[in-house]
């Protein structure tokens, strides 16, 4: 196994700290940054969170429980469809998941922990 040391690069324009790489494997970000979007597969690892933090639901598919779900871990679900289901584990305001009637649309969520995925409310209808 590879071990990582603790690095910390800068804006090249200024000595603001833009990214520091952690020993544990976590990164700190001080800057903008964007992340691959990744198609969202039902069945099991078909929401793997250790893959990225932005998501695409692409089909009416029964939403996975996630894998990798790290207490502070956070992204994005962008929808082109309406998923079928969720998992117990993600919890939504008001208690019941929504339903996407207008595409496109998004939602943030939040892991609290493994068995509580917080999922924000859900913006729909851009145009």
């Amino acid at each position: 196994m590879s071990s990582i040391k603790v690095q910390t690069l800068y804006n090249p324009s200024s000595s603001t700290e833009t990214l520091q790489l952690n020993s544990d494997g976590t990164s700190t970000i001080a800057a903008t940054s964007k992340g691959t979007v990744r198609t969202m597969a039902a069945g099991s690892g078909g929401w793997n969170l250790a893959t990225g933090n932005f998501w695409s639901i692409t089909s009416s598919i029964a939403v996975p429980t996630p894998t990798n779900a790290a207490a502070g871990t956070s992204g994005i679900i962008y929808f082109s469809a309406n998923p079928a289901s969720w998992p117990t584990q993600t919890k939504f305001i008001g208690g019941s998941p929504f339903t996407v009637t207008t595409t496109p649309a998004m939602c943030s969520f939040y892991v609290q922990d493994s068995s509580n995925i917080l999922i924000g409310p859900l913006n729909e209808g851009f145009s």
